[in-house]
Protein backbone atom coordinates (compact mmCIF):
# COMPACT_ATOMS: atom_id res chain seq x y z
CA UNK A 1 0.00 0.00 0.00
CA UNK A 2 2.72 2.56 0.81
CA UNK A 3 4.88 2.05 -2.49
CA UNK A 4 1.52 2.47 -4.32
CA UNK A 5 1.18 5.75 -2.46
CA UNK A 6 4.79 6.79 -3.14
CA UNK A 7 4.47 6.02 -7.25
CA UNK A 8 1.06 8.17 -6.79
CA UNK A 9 2.99 11.22 -5.26
CA UNK A 10 5.57 10.36 -8.08
CA UNK A 11 3.20 10.59 -10.85
CA UNK A 12 1.78 14.01 -9.25
CA UNK A 13 4.84 15.39 -9.13
CA UNK A 14 6.21 14.36 -13.02
CA UNK A 15 2.24 15.70 -13.78
CA UNK A 16 3.00 18.57 -11.82
CA UNK A 17 6.83 19.40 -13.82
CA UNK A 18 5.00 18.79 -17.11
CA UNK A 19 2.38 21.14 -16.48
CA UNK A 20 5.27 23.81 -15.42
CA UNK A 21 7.27 23.09 -18.73
CA UNK A 22 4.41 23.57 -21.00
CA UNK A 23 3.27 27.02 -19.43
CA UNK A 24 7.34 27.36 -20.30
CA UNK A 25 7.41 27.00 -23.42
CA UNK A 26 3.95 26.52 -24.99
CA UNK A 27 2.28 29.24 -23.05
CA UNK A 28 -0.70 26.71 -23.30
CA UNK A 29 -2.64 27.70 -20.17
CA UNK A 30 -6.06 25.25 -20.64
CA UNK A 31 -3.35 22.38 -20.73
CA UNK A 32 -0.96 23.82 -18.06
CA UNK A 33 -4.04 23.95 -15.84
CA UNK A 34 -5.10 20.89 -16.46
CA UNK A 35 -2.13 18.41 -15.99
CA UNK A 36 -1.44 21.05 -12.78
CA UNK A 37 -4.94 19.80 -11.44
CA UNK A 38 -3.99 16.06 -12.31
CA UNK A 39 -0.59 16.33 -10.15
CA UNK A 40 -2.37 17.96 -7.34
CA UNK A 41 -5.11 15.59 -7.44
CA UNK A 42 -2.43 13.00 -8.32
CA UNK A 43 -0.37 14.41 -4.67
CA UNK A 44 -2.92 14.48 -2.92
CA UNK A 45 -4.33 11.32 -3.67
CA UNK A 46 -1.05 9.61 -2.75
CA UNK A 47 -0.51 11.13 0.54
CA UNK A 48 -4.10 10.04 1.25
CA UNK A 49 -4.58 6.93 3.03
CA UNK A 50 -5.51 4.10 0.24
CA UNK A 51 -5.50 4.60 -3.34
CA UNK A 52 -9.21 3.82 -4.42
CA UNK A 53 -9.56 7.32 -6.16
CA UNK A 54 -5.96 6.63 -7.57
CA UNK A 55 -6.90 3.52 -9.24
CA UNK A 56 -10.58 5.32 -10.24
CA UNK A 57 -8.31 7.86 -11.95
CA UNK A 58 -6.31 5.92 -14.20
CA UNK A 59 -8.90 3.49 -15.74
Amino acid sequence: MKGARKASSAFGFAFLTLAFFLFLFYGNVAVGVAFLVLGVVFVVNGNAHGSQTGKAASN
